[in-house]
């Protein structure tokens, strides 16, 4: 067993070869970020930080002409970080964007 860490677009294009799947693997990821959002929040202490990279996802989540799914699941993931109340956020401008979730 190899300890390389295998990347999530590799491990999801793998599952997809083995499996049938009902839903998207956009979906499927937007659950795993959400669990992991869910998890972080129990490990890290009030004033940590919690990051999310691409989260303007090219400038697509701001243009309301940008319907695919993959930008579909980068505005909902925003959304709900938006809405809760345990964090208070701050989006860095840089590259695709990066969001920081401090823990209250």
């Amino acid at each position: 067993m190899s300890n390389r860490t295998i990347p999530l677009d590799e491990r999801l294009h793998g599952y997809l070869l083995e499996h049938s799947v009902r839903e998207s693997p956009i979906k499927r990821r937007l659950r795993e970020v959400t669990a992991a959002f869910e998890r972080c929040l129990t490990l890290v202490r009030p004033g940590g930080l919690i990051l999310f990279d691409n989260t303007l996802w090219g400038g697509r989540v701001a243009d309301p002409d940008a319907r695919d799914e993959e930008t579909r699941a980068i505005r909902a993931l925003n959304n709900r970080l938006l809405g809760d109340q345990r964090v208070t956020l701050s989006l860095v401008p840089i590259g695709d964007g990066l969001t920081l979730a401090r823990k209250r």
